[in-house]
């Protein structure tokens, strides 16, 4: 038995026109499919966006990758995964993370208490 990762690739290949073999034993998931074809280019992203993502819970027994194949130009370009950038996260805001998860509030509340706090302590003094 192929390979999940195979099988998916080669599908997204046939939609892509990059291959010619149609995978008939394979039926991925859609969000999979609209999640790929969204990194590969921006033009791409907003068809699927106007399309695809409109009409999903309209039309559940529509063939989507054969329009995908039939809209969508030839691409052959190796597509990127997109990964989230990790955010570098101060002390202060770690703090005030910690202090949220304390409390049972969020970190945005935490703040806003703080300079609540702060402005209480200038006009008192």
């Amino acid at each position: 038995m192929k390979n999940k990762d195979d099988r998916f690739f080669n599908y997204f290949n046939w939609i892509l026109k990059s291959s010619e073999n149609y995978p008939k034993e394979y039926n991925p998931s859609l969000f999979l499919t609209n999640r790929w074809l969204s990194m590969i280019d921006k033009n791409f992203c907003k068809i699927v966006n106007l399309t695809t993502n409109k009409w999903l819970f309209k039309h559940f027994d529509f063939d989507f990758s054969k329009f995908y194949r039939f809209v969508l130009p030839k691409h052959t370009k190796r597509i990127h995964y997109i990964k989230k950038k990790k955010q570098e996260i101060d002390k202060q805001e770690e703090e005030n993370v910690n202090i949220a998860s304390l409390i049972e509030c969020s970190s945005r509340e935490v703040e806003f208490f703080k300079k609540t706090l702060e402005e209480i302590n200038k006009t008192n003094n």
